[in-house]
This record gives structure tokens, C-alpha cells and sequence, in this order.
């Protein structure tokens, strides 16, 4: 019969540790103040790490029970009394309470387990033996109580060893949470006090600002009476008005009779400012178009220089390679014979092959280089035109400027003596001077 009992209280033993990973609920631990509103949103944040409990418990034994909860998951429970038989026993378990098995707003249903030890004495002799509690919580959030109950499959050691059940009942006062709950009720009555105390304050200020009204409404009777008199001034100003409005009839007609004048002018002024538009923006695309070519032209000229220097490079590399073969061909004519000689000429021929290839290759991009330098010239030429259009110059920076004693304009459209003589347009076709070459 012992066996069954033990194979019994072992598998109740692993449930109880394994059951932990599969709980579908939340731990406290990931209870925030977020769900705390949620769920009881006038009672005070769930938590019962430093949390001492005292009471009763009816089981085995039946009389004292405390806890005192090491974090919000772990806690001891002890406990003291006698049975009905009128033994004393003692207990004292490990507790781990993390599953909520329900919730409401003012009490929690928490699921708990443990590993423990009950002591005493049965008919004179010692008792001992080792268990695992499995139980449910129930503490309330409004009010300091605790309730609990639990069955423990245990396991005697003393007086003889077998398998055994306990279980109990339990009734506690929290004082942990007594404590919260009367540190809430001080702040409410601080926040009472403070609320009345600036309800005086308000109402202090409304008094004062109500005096302050009177006084300005006596204020703005004073001034009443002030406008009144400042009314009969306007009124004789007005008559004054009145006759500078003829004079001014008769200067309006004078101005309009002038304005015709002048709107014939504007006329005039607008047809020779429409044409004087229409040639600056020709001047200002012209300049437009001569600042891009000439950037372009740089940025051309720059990378046709290291495109130069790139094909210098390995023009003297491949001539070193292919002298390097020469002599290595020289070798082999005079210092090795047989099969290896055969072997190596073999490899100098398949190197010399792939080093053609690569003149070839070098050829090529060599007449591309020779092809864009020589489109880039053309567009250099094009530019130096362009800038003698200008009646400008080449400068040594490759820059369309003036020449010496001269200036460009204000637009930029044109250059023109110091002293203020421009040449027109129909000029600047047949003037001509030497430039530097590209």
C-alpha cells in the first residue's frame, strides 16, 4: 500500500513545481499601474513584497498562522496549534504564489504551491515530516484581511516513515496593506486641506478684484465727462476740414490733368522698358549658357587629365611587364634545356598571350582618350567665341574676362572701357585678339 502513496505524492510533488511554465494567467510581477486602474481603479496598487500577515488557521494544525512575503512572489508561512487529538505541531513552508487565477475589483483568487516542513509531537513521540503545499489566496484590496487554503501531500520521516495529508484554513490581518491604506487616507486628508486652503486664496483674490472693478467704473465716468468736451473741439475741427476738402477738389483737379501726362509717358517708358527686358534676358541666357559650358569644360578637362595620367601609368607598366618577359625569354634560351625548358616556354608564351591581350585592350581605350580630347578642344573653341562675343578674353585660369584698361559692365553682358565708352553689338562681331590656346 506504501508504494501507491508514494508514486501518488510524487506525481502531485512535480505537477505542483511544473505547473508554473503552462499558467496561462499573468505573473504580479508583469502587472502594471496601467492594469491596477483597470481592474480596481478606487483601490490602492496590488503588491505584496514586505507584506506581514498574522491570524488563524483550522487544519492540521488549528491555531496561529503568519506570512511574511520576500518579494511579490515568495513568502514564509509558520504556523502553530494542536489537532483535535490535542497534539502540538509547528510548521513552516517556502511559499511561491504566481498565477491569478481570478480578479475583481476589491479581491484576487491566487494560486500558490511551496515546499515546507511540519514538526510536533504525536502521543509523546516526535513528529516530522517534509510536504509540498498546494493552495489558493484570496487578499482583499480595500480591507487588511487574507484569506487562504491550502492541502499539502506530505511525507513523515518521524515516528515512521509514510505518506500523509495535511490541509488548513486560514484567516489573516495585513498589516502591510493597513499601513497603505492609512498612508492614503493621511494624503486625502492633505489634499482636502490644501484644496480649501486655495478655495481661501481664490476667493481672497475675487473679493480684491471686485474693488478693483468699482474703481474702474468710476474711472470710466470720469472720462465720459472728458469725451464730452473733446466732442465739441472735433466738432469745430470738422468745420475746419470742410473747407481745406474744397481746396483739395480744386488741387485734385490740377493732379488729374497731370496724371494724363504722366500716364502717356509711362506708356512710353513701359514700350522702351519691354525691349530693354527682352534684350537683358538674351544677355543673361547668353552668360547663363557660358558660365555651365565653362564648368563643364573644366570638369571635363580634369578628368580627361586623369584619365591620361591613368593610361601613362599603365603604358609604362605593360612596357616593364613585356621587358621582363624579354629577359626571362633570354633565360631560357641559354640556361635551361630539356623538358623544363619546354615547360617554361609553354608558360612565357601563354603569358605573353595575355599580355597582348591586355596592349590590345589599352590601345583601345587609348584612341577613346585621343577621340574625347579632341571633342574637347572643339568645345573649348566654341567657349573662346562665345567670350569674344562678349568682347572678352581667355585669361591663364581658362575664365572669359576683360582686357586691360577694361570692365564688365553692370550685368556681366558685355565689356566696356574704363572711362565708360561701350562698343554696340554690331561691333563686337568684327573685333578679334589673340587668346591662349587650350
Amino acid at each position: 500500500m506504501k508504494n501507491p502513496v508514494n508514486i501518488l505524492t510524487l506525481i502531485l510533488f512535480l505537477c505542483a513545481i511544473n505547473i508554473a511554465p503552462f499558467s496561462r494567467g499573468r505573473l504580479y510581477a508583469e502587472v502594471t499601474a496601467e492594469d491596477s486602474r483597470d481592474y480596481y481603479p478606487e483601490a490602492y496598487t496590488f503588491t505584496q513584497k514586505g507584506n506581514f500577515e498574522i491570524g488563524g488557521v483550522a487544519g492540521t494544525p488549528s491555531g496561529l498562522n503568519a506570512r511574511y512575503w520576500i518579494t511579490d512572489s515568495f513568502g514564509l508561512d509558520l504556523s502553530a496549534g494542536i489537532v483535535l487529538k490535542g497534539d502540538f505541531y509547528y510548521s513552516a513552508d517556502l511559499l511561491y504564489e504566481f498565477y491569478d487565477l481570478y480578479r475583481a475589483g476589491g479581491w484576487r483568487l491566487r494560486f500558490f504551491t511551496g515546499f515546507g516542513s511540519m514538526g510536533g509531537f504525536r502521543n509523546n513521540d516526535a513528529y516530522r515530516d517534509i510536504r509540498v503545499p498546494v493552495g489558493v489566496s484570496m487578499p482583499f484590496l480595500r480591507y487588511p484581511f487574507c484569506l487562504s487554503a491550502f492541502v499539502a501531500p506530505a511525507w513523515e520521516i518521524l515516528p515512521e516513515k509514510k505518506a500523509a495529508i495535511d490541509f488548513g484554513i486560514a484567516a489573516r490581518f495585513n498589516f502591510g496593506l493597513s499601513s497603505r491604506i492609512r498612508d492614503r487616507e493621511a494624503e486625502l486628508k492633505w489634499r482636502i486641506i490644501t484644496i480649501k486652503k486655495n478655495y481661501d486664496q481664490v476667493k481672497t483674490k475675487l473679493d480684491k478684484t471686485g474693488k478693483e472693478l468699482d474703481g474702474a467704473i468710476n474711472e470710466l465716468n470720469k472720462t465720459r465727462g472728458d469725451l464730452g468736451s473733446t466732442r465739441g473741439q472735433l466738432d469745430k475741427t470738422i468745420g475746419s476740414l470742410t473747407a481745406a476738402k474744397g481746396e483739395l477738389d480744386e488741387t485734385r483737379t490740377e493732379l488729374s490733368t497731370a496724371r494724363q501726362k504722366l500716364d502717356t509717358t509711362i506708356g512710353e517708358l513701359e514700350s522702351t522698358r519691354g525691349r530693354l527686358g527682352q534684350a537683358t534676358r538674351e544677355i543673361h541666357s547668353m552668360k547663363k549658357d557660358l558660365d555651365n559650358a565653362k564648368a563643364r569644360l573644366d570638369e571635363a578637362h580634369m578628368e580627361l587629365a586623369r584619365t591620361r595620367k591613368v593610361l601613362d601609368d599603365r603604358e609604362a607598366e605593360l612596357k616593364n611587364t613585356q621587358a621582363e618577359m624579354d629577359r626571362t625569354r633570354a633565360i631560357l634560351k641559354t640556361e635551361i634545356e630539356g623538358k623544363e625548358k619546354a615547360a617554361e616556354e609553354k608558360k612565357l608564351a601563354s603569358k605573353q598571350e595575355e599580355l597582348n591581350h591586355i596592349i590590345q585592350k589599352y590601345k583601345k581605350e587609348r584612341a577613346e582618350w585621343e577621340k574625347q580630347s579632341q571633342e574637347q578642344k572643339k568645345k573649348r573653341l566654341g567657349f573662346q567665341t562665345k567670350c569674344e562675343a562678349r568682347r572678352g578674353i581667355i585669361n591663364e585660369e581658362g575664365y572669359c574676362d576683360c582686357r586691360e584698361h577694361e570692365q564688365w559692365n553692370t550685368d556681366r553682358s558685355a565689356c566696356e572701357c574704363v572711362k565708360g565708352y561701350r562698343l554696340n553689338a554690331l561691333s563686337l562681331i568684327h573685333i578679334s585678339e589673340p587668346t591662349r590656346p587650350y
